[in-house]
């Protein structure tokens, strides 16, 4: 059997929709009562700090982006695992303070539903390979995305609970 992931519409699913254009909400409501200085503080020494989850999140926005641009533009090419720990970007964003971050993920995010929404069927169906996960069309690409965003942010709902 096989199942087509796309409406007769030719949009993406309206659930992949929804949580792209929301998920990344859940961050405020996770770090609500926590002060900036816990939110630093690295509660595992050698994991990332809920800070630098959430730069993560804003920077690995970026890259998919960029990744993005590359389908839309190259004939299939191909990716590798992102790396963000010593990436100069990243350290950037670490650098910043939360609410920079924060209205930047919400920037970026609009941007991103914008492009994605703009697609047409033929360029939802374009691939990139991914060199752990294989080739993807746009529409898996998106799937991946937020199921990596979901990852951080339970990550940040467990640093959270244990700062409670």
């Amino acid at each position: 059997m096989t199942i087509d992931l796309l409406t007769k519409d030719n949009v993406m699913r309206p659930s992949t929709m929804e949580r792209l254009k929301t998920q990344h909400e859940t961050i405020e409501y996770l770090l609500s009562g926590l002060p900036e200085e816990s939110i630093k503080r690295r509660v595992i020494p050698d994991k990332w700090s809920i800070h630098e989850q959430v730069a993560h999140l804003g920077r690995y926005q970026e890259i998919f982006w960029e990744r993005l641009q590359h389908i839309l533009t190259e004939n299939s090419p191909t990716f590798a695992p992102y790396r963000a720990d010593d990436e100069p970007e990243f350290l950037l964003w670490v650098s910043y303070d939360i609410t920079k971050n924060l209205e930047a993920i919400k920037e970026l995010r609009r941007e991103l539903v914008a492009l994605i929404t703009s697609l047409k069927n033929e360029e939802l169906s374009l691939t990139g390979t991914h060199q752990r996960f294989g080739a993807m069309s746009i529409e898996r690409w998106v799937e991946f995305f937020l199921l990596h965003e979901a990852h951080h942010l339970f990550s940040i709902f467990a640093l959270a609970g244990q700062m409670r």
